[in-house]
C-alpha cells in the first residue's frame, strides 16, 4: 500500500506513520485512504517556501526531507497534511473542491501544520485584517497568489476559516461538508446543508469576527506605551497622595501634643463657690 522513493531504510517506519494517518483521517473526515500511496523524497521542491506537496493524479506526496529536518515541522503531521490532500482529491471532483477548502482541511486534520515555511506567518493574518487586506475566498478557489506574503496569507485564511467553522458549528460540520462534497455537491450547497448558513454569510461572519478580534488587539498594542505611562502616573499619584496623608496626620499629632503642653496643670484642689484657684 506504500511505496517509498528516494529514501532507504525507512520503509517500516513510514508505513507505520501512514497507517496512523489513515486512521486519523478516517476519524476526522469520514473518508478512507484505501488506495496505494507513494512517498517521494527529493532535494528541493522548486519553491523555497514549500517543504512538501501532493500530486493527486499520481497518488504521490513529495517531501524535501532535508528542509523538513532543518525546521521545526513534525514529519508525521506533514505526512498527514499531504495524505489529506490525496484523500480529498480522490473522493471529490475538482470543480467541487476549492483550493482554500482543500488547504484548510489539510491544515485542520494535521493540527494546523502547513507544508510551507514563511518567517512572518504568525502576524500576516492580523496585519491583513487591520489593513483591510484579506483576500476574498472567491479569489482563492483555483489558485493562491504567487507573491510570498499573498501565498502565506492564503494558507492562514484557509486555516482560519476551518477554525471558525469548527468553533461556530462544531467539527461535525466540517465532516458533513466533506461528505456532501464527496457525494457530488458544490461547496455552497454543502455548506448550506451542513451549517444552515450560506457560504457568503459564513465568510462575512468570519471576516467580521477577525476584525473584532484583531482590531482591538492591534489598537491596544499600538497604544501600549500610553497605557504604561498612565499606569505609572497613577502609581506615582497614589504614592504622592499616601505621603501627603501621612504628613498631614503627622502635623495633626504635633498640634495635639502642643495643645496638651500649653494646658495648665491640675493642682488637685477643689474651688469654693465664688473663689479663685
Amino acid at each position: 500500500m506504500v511505496r517509498i522513493e528516494g529514501m532507504r531504510g525507512k520503509d517500516a517506519e513510514f508505513t507505520g506513520m501512514l497507517a496512523d494517518a489513515r486512521r486519523e483521517l478516517r476519524a476526522k473526515t469520514g473518508l478512507d485512504l484505501d488506495f496505494p500511496v507513494t512517498l517521494r523524497f527529493e532535494t528541493g521542491t522548486g519553491n523555497e517556501m514549500v517543504v512538501a506537496y501532493a500530486l493527486p493524479h499520481e497518488s504521490t506526496a513529495v517531501f524535501d526531507y532535508a528542509r523538513i529536518n532543518a525546521h521545526p515541522l513534525d514529519f508525521r503531521l506533514t505526512l498527514m497534511h499531504e495524505a489529506a490532500h490525496l484523500l480529498l482529491h480522490r473522493n471529490i471532483r475538482p470543480v467541487s473542491l476549492p483550493k482554500w477548502f482543500d488547504e484548510g482541511v489539510a491544515q485542520w486534520v494535521s493540527g494546523g501544520v502547513k507544508d510551507i515555511i514563511h518567517p512572518n506567518d504568525a502576524d500576516i493574518l492580523r496585519r491583513a485584517v487591520v489593513s483591510g487586506g484579506l483576500i476574498s475566498l472567491y479569489r482563492l478557489e483555483r489558485n493562491f497568489p504567487a507573491d510570498r506574503d499573498g501565498f502565506a496569507l492564503a494558507y492562514e485564511e484557509s486555516k482560519s476559516m476551518m477554525d471558525f467553522i469548527e468553533r461556530k458549528h462544531g467539527s461535525g460540520a466540517i465532516r458533513a461538508i466533506i461528505a456532501r462534497l464527496a457525494s457530488g455537491a458544490m461547496l455552497h450547497e454543502a455548506v448550506l446543508d451542513s451549517t444552515g448558513v450560506h457560504l457568503y454569510d459564513l465568510e462575512r461572519d468570519w471576516a467580521g469576527q477577525l476584525r473584532t478580534q484583531h482590531t482591538w488587539f492591534w489598537w491596544f498594542s499600538d497604544n501600549i506605551e500610553w497605557f504604561l505611562f498612565v499606569f505609572a502616573a497613577m502609581l506615582t499619584a497614589g504614592g504622592f497622595a499616601g505621603v501627603m496623608v501621612k504628613m498631614r496626620n503627622y502635623r495633626d499629632e504635633e498640634e495635639d501634643d502642643s495643645a496638651d503642653a500649653e494646658q495648665p496643670p491640675d493642682d488637685g484642689m477643689d474651688m469654693d463657690e465664688g473663689g479663685v484657684r
